[in-house]
């Protein structure tokens, strides 16, 4: 029997390992990013949500699209969404 289970990958997750790869702070992506270091630390932890505002500033600084992170949290709000059975 398949699992039912829906795996989306958190656009915190995403955001952690591109500043591991890139050797980036979160405190250099704040400032890069013209937020807090804790809102910074909040969106990485799952703690915020992903508004448009910070889509196009993970766009910028980031270089994937603004939609790529709004798809990314929607997926993520619908897989837990999904494996909670809301």
């Amino acid at each position: 029997q398949k699992s039912r289970t829906y795996i989306a990958i958190p656009p915190g997750m995403t955001i952690k390992e591109i500043l591991s790869d890139r050797g980036m702070s979160q405190k250099e992506f704040a400032i890069r990013m013209d937020l807090s270091a804790k809102h910074i630390s909040r969106l990485i932890n799952g703690e915020v949500q992903l508004t448009q505002d910070v889509a196009l500033r993970l766009e910028s600084v980031l270089g994937m699209t603004a939609s790529f992170w709004k798809e990314s949290s929607i997926s993520d709000s619908f897989g837990k969404c999904l494996n909670s059975l809301c």
